[in-house]
């Protein structure tokens, strides 16, 4: 009897260990949005001590000229560290705002397409990156979705012999019915930006663990293979007469002190009209200061984790800067790196 209870016993753990998910295998990268491709030596220690292969380096973007009525490329990169641009793979990416999907006709995108194309090729070849990825970084709406779909199979058939990627917003996710599925062969989850910055009372639209909730449930069956890329940085949200007036990026905390500021939770009231570090402010001005904080990050890759699909990936982080960097030790970055598995 023992015996028949033993094999019994073997065979449900041996049945069990065999239905137990295989862990991911996952490649390290990190965003660099800046125009000037220059790297400090302390970003490449902690970029090797961290074993980060990939950067997604954005090239350029396609903004709308009202003048011309025509979308033109600006803030094109300028690569100045072309020898650690050598040492890992490079993955151009290109950023389209949605106002030139809004304006430009159909009829467009062919040579919108041919143009694009042909803009990171001249900056491939000036600087010899031979890159078999390219992303298109847009956040299309459903007004916007046929042309921008049509775009991206333009894109496409000119880049036959590279990956191309696209970047997916979580209400993208969410919404998929209405949003679609561009026509690409991967895409990368961005899991951040999913609150509304221009409401006075939202708490932090970068990264938020009940907001991220709200736009999950759909991810384990989205049809595109994903990759997912978490936030390091942060800002402040300007508010004036409680209307959203801007980005405040690198006024640090401590020029908020009494009596230039008050400060209630995560809000900064200005007391007097004032300069700092550049930015002009007056009386009642609202700072609503929002971060990437270790531990939220964790709480919601924790539930990327559970609900992404694949057992091959990338994890991003963006982005490659000394002082977001700074913020966060080496062990939070591996944590963060680590947290799909």
């Amino acid at each position: 009897m023992r015996k028949w209870i033993k094999i019994v016993m073997v065979a449900f753990f041996v049945n069990g260990c065999a239905h137990q998910q295989q862990p991911k295998v996952t490649e390290r990268s990190i965003y660099f949005w800046k125009s000037v491709f220059k790297v400090s030596d302390d970003e490449k220690k902690k970029f090797h001590r961290l074993g980060i292969t990939s950067i997604y380096l954005k090239y350029f973007d396609v903004a709308w000229n009202e003048h011309l009525k025509q979308p033109v490329p600006v803030a094109q990169v300028n690569i100045i560290d072309t020898g650690f641009l050598h040492e890992v793979k490079i993955v151009p990416v290109v950023f389209i705002t949605n106002e030139c999907l809004q304006k430009i006709q159909p009829e467009a995108s062919d040579s919108l397409a041919e143009n694009i194309h042909r803009l990171i090729g001249k900056i491939s070849g000036l600087y010899n990156v031979h890159a078999r990825e390219v992303q298109i970084d847009c956040d299309w709406t459903t007004n916007t979705k046929e042309q921008y779909f049509l775009l991206l199979q333009k894109i496409k058939e000119l880049n036959a012999d590279k990956i191309l990627s696209v970047t997916i917003r979580l209400h993208q996710v969410k919404y998929i019915s209405k949003s679609g599925v561009p026509p690409a062969d991967r895409g990368m989850l961005m899991c951040y930006n999913m609150g509304n910055l221009k409401d006075p009372d939202a708490g932090n639209s970068i990264i938020d663990v009940q907001e991220s909730k709200k736009y999950l449930a759909n991810l384990t069956g989205y049809p595109l293979p994903l990759d997912v890329v978490f936030p390091l940085f942060n800002w402040k949200v300007l508010f004036r007469n409680n209307n959203y007036a801007g980005l405040i990026q690198q006024l640090p905390d401590s020029l908020l002190y009494p009596p230039v500021a008050k400060k209630i939770d995560n809000r900064y009231i200005i007391q007097a009209d004032t300069s700092l570090a550049g930015y002009t402010f007056i009386k009642n001005d609202v700072l609503r200061t929002e971060e990437s904080n270790y531990p939220v990050v964790m709480d919601v890759a924790a539930l990327v984790n559970k609900k992404i699909a694949g057992d091959s990936l990338r994890v991003a982080l963006y982005h490659l800067d000394s002082i977001t960097l700074s913020k966060y030790s080496i062990h939070e970055i591996e944590d963060f790196y680590n947290s799909i598995h």
